[in-house]
């Protein structure tokens, strides 16, 4: 995978915003013997260029193999970002136009396409989308894999310890984002009824959902067994790397589904009486055997009528629920209707 003719443009974006010694101080951080031009210096009067100076580290490029050039091109283009984040655009648009791209400063090829934005992630789950595109820059499929892999065993294990359902590693690796799913359903099936929707929809729903997650469990456990370096190193077609990829993300994102978390490290029964029947008579309603929501306008006139606690209304300003006036939100009618279901 070479991405060597990409230097010819990024010494013009090196030239345009780059002094003199930047542009020495760039490329001899990236890894150039910049110590060969010692005799390119600026003067006051008279001295080299920008010009001459590129055309010796041209010249320095012409003479590195293709790995090392491949190696010098990304690690310039690291330190050009660092020293100026608004070249990235014109960087991107100069590696689309020989197939590579960058996500989250990480260069690699647009074989590989990561469709999430890695920017809201939490920082183990980025580095291992990082370990996965330096790995496959490199060749090492096998080792891609194992990252994409690593990053919902490490999800799966987080969700194992947080709901206290087992040992993670007594089971199997599909075993472990089934388990883990499952944690799930409440909240999916919440969210639902918030909507109104019918109860055996809810179940079909629900019911096709999971096993579509718990099939693309299947489909990584099978590839980690197979492809990956976790178990011996094998042979890794590229396109399966994708397909792994595409998996990771849709457990990922069916993972992020308890949208109408309350303050996880208060137990309910913390709440005060007032408002927990607030909650059971103000927000939801029963008919037969349905749940009937109130209107937005009628909850927050009886809100208006309770005497919280400050404990209470600080926790619900805190968590957005609330307004500085007192008055519930969008999103607090949203997250109160699906606290009330628990009740």
């Amino acid at each position: 995978m070479n991405i060597s003719g990409v230097w010819s443009s990024l010494r013009i974006i090196l030239n345009e915003n780059f002094s003199f010694n930047n542009i020495k101080e760039i490329c001899g951080t990236a890894g150039f013997q910049i110590f060969k031009l010692h005799k390119l210096t600026q003067k006051l009067n008279g001295g080299a260029t920008k010009g001459e100076l590129l055309d010796g580290i041209d010249s320095l490029y012409a003479e590195l193999e293709s790995d090392d050039q491949n190696r010098l091109i990304i690690s310039t283009i690291k330190e050009m970002l660092y020293r100026n984040e608004s070249l990235y655009d014109a960087i991107e648009e100069i590696l689309n136009r020989f197939g590579w791209g960058i996500t989250n400063s990480e260069i690699h090829p647009l074989t590989l396409q990561l469709d999430i934005e890695m920017t809201e992630l939490p920082e183990n789950i980025q580095n291992g989308f990082k370990k996965c595109l330096q790995r496959y820059r490199d060749g090492d499929i096998a080792g891609a894999m194992t990252a994409i892999c690593g990053i919902i065993d490490y999800i799966t294990e987080e969700i194992y310890k947080k709901e206290n359902i087992g040992n993670h590693k007594d089971a199997s690796y599909h075993e472990r984002v089934a388990k883990s799913l499952n944690t799930y359903e409440h909240s999916f099936k919440t969210n639902l009824r918030i909507e109104n929707i019918e109860e055996k929809d809810i179940k079909l729903l629900w019911d096709n959902f999971s096993k579509s997650v718990k099939n693309a469990g299947y489909v990584l456990g099978a590839v980690r067994r197979d492809f990956s370096d976790a178990h011996g190193i094998n042979e890794a077609p590229p396109e399966f790397l994708q397909i792994a990829i595409n998996c990771a993300i849709f457990i990922l994102r069916s993972f992020q589904l308890k949208k109408y978390e309350f303050e996880s490290n208060h137990p309910y029964h913390e709440l005060s009486g007032d408002f927990i029947n607030f909650l059971k008579n103000c927000i939801v309603k029963p008919i037969g055997r349905k749940i009937v929501l109130n209107t937005p306008n009628d909850i927050n006139r009886k809100f208006q009528n309770i005497s919280f606690s400050k404990i209470d209304r600080d926790r619900l300003f805190r968590n957005g629920i609330i307004n500085e006036n007192s008055e519930i939100t969008k999103k607090g009618i949203k997250i109160l209707q699906a606290i009330a279901i628990k009740f």
